[in-house]
């Protein structure tokens, strides 16, 4: 009995390891899926109230700026450019940091991804 004992203590000695070393590499992988997942979660969300902020903060631009300059016929590239500016500050006054550094980090340029959605809301709105 005593060889037997010995026998599987030398086994658990050697199991052990290699089992704890599976399992830990198992948690590490399902750990980073799971952050995975919460960042793209993270990112639809953000993105979604950046859809939004962006045809509010045109539209916004569009009836309290744009309506007026047209009446007068003093509409130009000038006032354009204003207008622009005003609902990208609008956005970015809205957007939270969090957001800012998840959507810059998803997309690259966070400006840039703005800018398109800013002309793209406009043509839209036309």
């Amino acid at each position: 009995m005593d060889q037997f004992q010995q026998v599987l203590i030398n086994f658990a000695i050697m199991v052990i390891p290699v089992v704890g070393a599976f399992i830990v590499n198992f948690l590490r992988k399902k750990n980073a899926e799971l952050d995975e997942k919460v960042k793209n979660i993270k990112v639809e969300k953000y993105l979604g109230i950046l859809f939004d902020t962006v045809e509010a903060s045109v539209v916004a631009v569009q009836n309290t700026f744009v309506d007026n300059l047209k009446k007068n016929n003093s509409f130009d590239e000038e006032a354009q450019n204003v207008a622009f500016e005003d609902a990208k500050d609008r956005i970015l006054t809205i957007l939270s940091e969090d957001a800012k550094v998840v959507l810059n980090n998803a997309y690259g340029d966070l400006d840039e991804l703005i800018n398109g959605l800013i002309e793209k809301a406009v043509k839209d709105n036309k």
